[in-house]
């Protein structure tokens, strides 16, 4: 007896044998639930209307049973929901797992279904489970496949309601890998046109669709399982063929069959011997073919050895910043272990907002021209804080590869030898500036001298004092002119860029150079007739042109050979370069841009050829009369090529040499500053505290103040400054604060006298404003900076400015 026939019977048994003598009692009704996301076996048309095999199944189950069927279609979640809580009476759908066997019982298997893993084309090396550690994979709440993953270790899965959020969210580029039973995959797949980007290599499981009922219900069982067996199969085949179609071939007459058959054994025949004579050139052609594929496994062996073997962070980044593979050297490397970020896009990650939307943009940049980007970044890994340099290179149509190399300690070996080449700049200048500073010293003492003995004679005609006071007032100008000078060059700072005018910064340069060269080198410039603005770091780029002008300078005066006349002529002139010149021609790079250039001439002891193939390596120096580092220039040309620029060298021995530094030029203009210095002296009233540790600079401003009416009062350091502050802070208008001072700096005794007033009026007074301690107290809360030396008429214009801001 068939099975049909024995679910005939039972249904049968159910129907007819009377309650009396079989307890249990039929249902009026029974309530089915299942996943309404599982075509071709169960899914909602556009209208939310419930379709598919299982509707038509349980339509036929009503026929044979007379028991109405009120069929329930949810999210897979769900519905285990809706049945655990008793508010259905079957669940369909349903494969078997350990956990649920405690709770169900199952019906016999209607169908096998095939779980496989899908992939994104991009990604290789899926084969197996243990090749999905580390990915993000998409998986439906509530599914078997949950189970499976993590008996094996794998806990990366991010749940969706249903299939088709799955699948379209993959399409949007959310999920690189997801676990789909197949009809409903291939189902969404081909309908959101995704077929050609996602790939499967195997099948995780195959699991069997079942209808179960809750545990002990025997009666019930029974009863749907007896239901479906009298549906007859040729009903089963209707409904197959109604929702999974048919074979699009036709049928063929017999005859036509027949005929076909013999044509093709003919045919089959002659390809025979066809495929004879072929097949020692096949076979030929095969082991050809078997060195050629063992030669390119060698060669991917050889690939993965010197990727290996390359000291760089090497990623594998898509479009989207998702990170697919990478090769790190060491695992201090990485800012993030791979489990954390493979799979996960640069928005998943603690990153800073900053370097994600910049490499987005290289990375997008990268693959829309084709062209290498590069990229200077900061971050802390494990090893410590690091700087990287990366280069974003295409890999594919989808991604790129990222190319980290730590240049930490490179980075710092440029700053020391920027740092040992300002100091040997200030060594080639300390002749020139003691000579200098002689001047001025002898230019102070002279008048000095002079204006005493007027004084005591009693020849005090007011002309001649005044001229005098004049006198000793511009020589001191032009020492502390000096002074600032050499604190710029030689001071050791951060790269700072800002928007800055050549011509200024060669008059800057040149002033230097006239204070500092022997008389018997003439100095010319020729600035450019308006401002030519670069985004630089000033004090790198006047170093550069230093550099430059020292050169030239000691090749018109201590490389001239003996019994040669020392001198010559320096001539500096600023220049534009527009696009088509004969320099886009040499330099490719700077095609279509433009370029403002720093030329540097001397009429010297020139060059060879061989001279000026060496003249940018470390160490090599042709001074051999002084002691010379030999990384002037090899630091001009680390400067030059840090800021996008060139430099081009022309000479001749015994002709001189010129030098020539281009930037590229910027399109923005610095705003016009107006610097407006009081012409007199501003008159004011009130007590006003000057802590200072120079008695000159202490009396000095107290005499300028009471000349101008305020009350003075003084302190040598700064903890009697802020004694005194402590018990008079309730008279005093402002203080006069220096920033360098024994037993307490200038910013710890601001620090101090904040405390005891919050809004105190300091005006701090230094001989150098890029110090940085400056700028720490600006932070801290001071209201103005006056540099030292300064005169009356500064002093007295800046404190009015305090008082005034006080009483206000």
């Amino acid at each position: 007896m068939n099975y049909r026939v024995c679910g005939y019977l039972l249904l049968l048994a159910f129907l007819c044998i009377p309650s009396v003598a079989f307890p249990y009692e039929r249902p009026q009704r029974i309530v089915v639930v299942a996943d309404d996301n599982y075509p071709p076996y169960l899914f909602r048309d556009r209208k939310g209307d419930i379709h598919g095999i299982l509707r038509d199944h349980w339509r036929l189950w009503e026929e044979q049973t007379g028991i109405p069927v009120d069929l329930r279609a949810m999210d897979w979640s769900s519905a285990q929901k809706f049945m655990k809580e008793g508010k259905a009476d079957v669940i369909d759908t349903i494969f078997i797992t350990q956990e649920r066997l405690e709770i169900y019982d199952f019906t016999r298997p209607y169908a096998t279904i095939d779980v496989p893993v899908f992939f994104n084309k991009s990604i290789s090396g899926i084969n197996d489970i243990s090749s999905l550690g580390g990915f993000t994979i998409g998986v439906k709440e509530g599914d078997a496949c949950i189970d499976v993953f993590h008996q094996n270790g794998i806990t990366t899965l991010r749940e969706f309601k249903n299939y088709e959020d799955i699948i379209r969210n993959a399409g949007d580029g959310q999920l690189k890998i997801f676990c789909v039973d197949n009809p409903p995959a291939l189902y969404y797949l081909f309908k959101l046109n995704l077929e050609k980007e996602f790939r499967y290599s195997f099948t995780l499981y195959s699991g069997e669709f079942h209808r179960a009922v809750k545990k002990g219900n025997a009666d019930l069982l029974a009863l749907v399982e007896s239901g479906f067996a009298a549906i007859s199969e040729q009903e089963y085949a209707a409904i197959d063929k109604k929702w999974m179609g048919s074979s699009i071939l036709r049928s063929v007459d017999y005859h036509y069959f027949i005929y076909g058959s013999v044509i093709i054994l003919i045919l089959f025949l002659n390809l025979g011997y066809i495929n004879f004579l072929l097949s020692r050139k096949i076979k030929k052609k095969t082991d050809q073919l078997r060195i050629t594929i063992d030669n390119l496994r060698i060669s991917e062996n050889q690939k993965k050895s010197f990727i290996a073997a390359i000291p760089d962070l090497i990623f594998v980044v898509s479009r989207d910043g998702r990170f697919t593979d990478y090769n790190s050297p060491s695992p201090g490397m990485l800012a993030v272990s791979p489990e954390d970020f493979l799979g996960r896009t640069l928005y998943e990650l603690p990153l800073k907002e900053s370097f994600i939307r910049e490499s987005i943009d290289l990375i997008r940049s990268a693959l829309d021209t084709g062209k290498i980007q590069h990229y200077i970044y900061d971050m802390v890994v494990p090893d410590g804080n690091k700087t990287y340099e990366a280069r974003v290179v295409p890999y594919d149509s989808d991604s790129v590869l990222w190319i980290s190399r730590d240049i930490t300690d490179s980075i710092r070996k440029d700053e020391q030898l920027l740092q040992a080449q300002k100091m040997e700049t200030v060594g080639n200048l300390a002749g020139g500036l003691a000579h200098d500073f002689n001047n001025v010293l002898g230019g102070i003492i002279g008048t000095t001298s002079l204006l005493k003995y007027s004084l005591a004679s009693g020849q005090c005609e007011p002309a001649a004092l005044i001229h005098d006071v004049d006198t000793i007032e511009e020589i001191a100008k032009r020492g502390a002119d000096i002074v600032t000078q050499l604190l710029s060059v030689s001071r050791k700072r951060e790269l700072s860029l800002d928007l800055i005018d050549l011509n200024q910064s060669v008059q800057q340069v040149i002033t230097i150079c006239r204070n500092t060269f022997d008389k018997s080198v003439a100095i010319n410039v020729y600035p450019f007739e308006l401002p030519c603005y670069i985004s630089a770091d000033r004090a790198q780029v006047e170093q550069v042109i230093l550099n430059l002008c020292v050169n030239g300078y000691h090749s018109m005066t201590i490389m001239r050979g003996r019994g040669e006349k020392m001198g010559g002529e320096l001539i500096v002139r600023v220049e534009t370069v527009e696009d088509g010149s004969g320099f886009h021609q040499v330099h490719v790079d700077a095609a279509g841009r433009k370029f403002v250039s720093v030329v540097v001439s001397d009429t010297g002891v020139g060059m060879d050829s061989y001279v000026q193939s060496r003249i940018f390596d470390p160490f090599y120096t042709t001074k051999e009369s002084i002691r010379g580092t030999g990384l002037g220039l090899t630091m001009v040309l680390n400067i030059v090529q840090q800021h996008g620029g060139f430099i081009d060298v022309f000479s001749e021995p015994g002709k001189g040499s010129t030098f020539r530094v281009s930037f590229p030029a910027s399109d923005f203009a610095l705003p016009d500053v107006q610097t407006v210095e009081a012409e007199s002296v501003v008159h004011g009233s009130g007590l006003v505290l000057i802590i200072d540790d120079e008695d000159i600079i202490r009396e000095t401003a107290a005499r300028i103040l009471e000349y101008c009416g305020y009350d003075v009062i003084t302190a040598a350091d700064g903890e009697k400054g802020v004694e005194i502050f402590r018990t008079e802070h309730s008279r005093i208008s402002g203080i006069i604060l220096d920033m360098s001072m024994p037993r307490m700096s200038g910013k710890d005794a601001l620090v101090e006298l904040r405390k005891i007033d919050p809004d105190v009026q300091v005006l701090l007074s230094s001989g150098f404003r890029e110090d940085p301690r400056v700028q720490e107290c600006f932070e801290i809360g001071i209201h103005d900076f006056v540099q030292k030396p300064f005169t009356m008429s500064e002093l007295a214009s800046r404190v009015h400015g305090l008082v005034v801001k006080e009483v206000k």
